[in-house]
């Protein structure tokens, strides 16, 4: 029994643990976000900040005065996250591949529930994989798609639902495959995880539009984690899916009576 165990391991992504953005409330979708600098390469005499990392900013009504807004707390979040690890017992990377997969859908199904009624996180999950999927390929040439826009123009945002999402991640396959950092690993580096990664999610996004990557799956059959599936969409995205029907036809008889 591992869901269990999985959910309650998500203590990064609970409470008072996961960042508030406050700062950013009265910024995001009004100014300019440039990138991260460290206090040494600040070059305003008058800056007095305390802090070691930073993120540069514009007012658009006002775009050659550079600002800038500590992001130290999300920086050690986002560290914190990161240097969760986790390796596979020899033998187990086609059960591997599998438990990627159901990691990658059990994220993708909780990013449907709201935030105000989401039982097991606290976190903002925006639109869950397809925004990784996105991140992931922001850098291809046929990239055309802003993905900054799903984050208000907010790049700190981005970065820490990034690494809240490998996170997701490695928590969920520690649990499924019960390994602890002491076995031996198949995947020696974070990049070759990284790289495993991000054709899992390709391959989630493509299983969503084709029957035939479904059978990624191994045709490994995981009555636990299929059960607790089919209950989040009863409890909650069902549910949901039947109020936005039901708006809709509301909508539709107003607009055919109206």
């Amino acid at each position: 029994m591992y869901i269990p165990s999985f959910l309650q391991s998500l203590e990064q992504l609970k409470g008072l643990k996961v960042p508030d953005f406050l700062e950013f409330e009265s910024l995001d979708g009004k100014v300019i976000y440039y990138n991260y600098v460290n206090k040494d390469k600040i070059k305003d005499s008058s800056f007095n900040d305390t802090g070691t990392t930073f993120i540069a900013f514009s007012e658009i009504s006002n775009p050659d005065k550079i600002r800038y807004i500590n992001v130290d707390k999300y920086i050690d979040y986002i560290n914190s996250l990161d240097k969760e690890s986790f390796k596979v017992k020899q033998g187990k990377i086609i059960t591997l591949e599998a438990a990627l997969y159901e990691a990658i859908w059990l994220f993708d199904e909780f990013s449907k529930i709201k935030r105000s009624e989401h039982p097991f996180v606290d976190m903002d999950m925006y639109d869950g994989v397809y925004v990784i999927d996105l991140i992931n390929k922001q850098y291809l040439p046929s990239s055309d798609q802003s993905t900054l826009s799903f984050f208000r123009g907010n790049p700190v945002k981005k970065d820490v639902f990034v690494a809240q999402f490998n996170y997701f991640i490695k928590k969920y396959l520690i649990a499924k495959l019960n390994t602890t950092l002491t076995e031996k690993s198949n995947l020696r580096t974070p990049s070759q995880f990284n790289q495993k990664l991000f054709n899992a999610v390709n391959q989630y996004i493509k299983s969503l539009d084709d029957i035939e990557n479904q059978k990624w799956r191994n045709n490994i059959i995981d009555s636990e984690f299929d059960n607790f599936i089919q209950q989040l969409n009863d409890l909650y995205i069902e549910d949901t899916s039947l109020k936005k029907q039901e708006a809709q036809s509301l909508n539709l008889f107003e607009f055919n009576n109206g």
